[in-house]
């Protein structure tokens, strides 16, 4: 090979009449888009917001799954966490329910290693499904200790989207337990979204114990408050809906 000398910018080869064997077939286009989004070049960050709006109006299992890569990667950046997540959450896709719920499988684990990942957006995107066989991942994170407060409200928040009774033993020992705790008595959203959920989800058991909150001496005062205006509304929720009916209210 000769040298030219001078410095190049660009070749061109001449393939004119070339044919590679063997047979090729075309890339996915899940493919390619996951292909943009796990590059690591951190210039083409539009793109890869750009590939996780197109991904989402993609269909089938393995987006559910490229998107959860996206959320469980310790590198993955804040701003493209958080579109994979609405975009997980805004697909709302049954067949990737079971992806979802093994991508709970993971806990706080210090002899294992193990720390879990992307709990928020997965309980919102299995929230935003909406079916009962979601929940039991769900709870497990609930009763985790490892869990956080701001964490244990979006899964109470999913777990009453799910419409699994099965759940309500659980949420009526966590408004009992907590409603003392002082841990919480500056963070009441978590434990008024547990008696929203009780509300929706269960019936005069669930009343029952709402009532004794809100009237038990040592619930924290703006629980037993909160608590108080959801009963109130409930009961004048069931008296309108017997109105309209023309029959006396619903037992409650």
């Amino acid at each position: 090979m000769a040298k030219v000398g001078a410095r190049l910018l660009g070749v061109t080869f001449d393939a004119d009449g070339y044919r590679p064997g063997g047979k090729s077939s075309p890339a996915k286009t899940t493919e390619v888009l996951a292909s943009i989004i796990w590059d690591k070049d951190a210039r083409i960050h539009a793109q890869k917001l750009f590939a996780l709006t197109a991904l989402g109006d993609l269909k089938g299992p393995e987006v559910t799954d490229g998107l959860l890569k996206v959320l469980v990667d310790e590198k993955t950046s804040s701003e493209v966490y958080a579109k994979a997540a609405d975009v997980l959450m805004a697909r709302k896709d049954p067949d990737g329910l079971p992806l979802l719920v093994k991508a709970l499988d993971p806990h706080v684990d210090y002899i294992a290693g193990t720390t879990p990942r992307g709990v928020d957006a997965i309980a919102r995107a299995i929230g935003a499904i909406g079916k009962p066989e979601g929940a039991q991942a769900l709870l497990a994170h609930l009763e985790d200790p490892a869990t956080s407060i701001a964490t244990a409200q979006v899964i109470i928040e999913a777990l009453a989207e799910c419409q699994n009774p099965r759940v309500l033993a659980a949420l009526r020992t966590y408004l009992l337990l907590y409603r003392v705790d002082p841990a919480f008595k500056g963070e009441p959203a978590v434990l008024n979204a547990t008696i929203d959920a009780l509300l929706r989800l269960g019936g005069s058991k669930e009343r029952e114990v709402i009532a004794y909150v809100a009237q038990e001496p040592r619930t924290h005062e703006s629980v037993a408050a909160y608590a108080k205006r959801a009963l109130a509304q409930d009961q004048a929720e069931s008296q309108k809906k017997a109105k309209s009916r023309g029959g006396p209210p619903e037992p409650r």
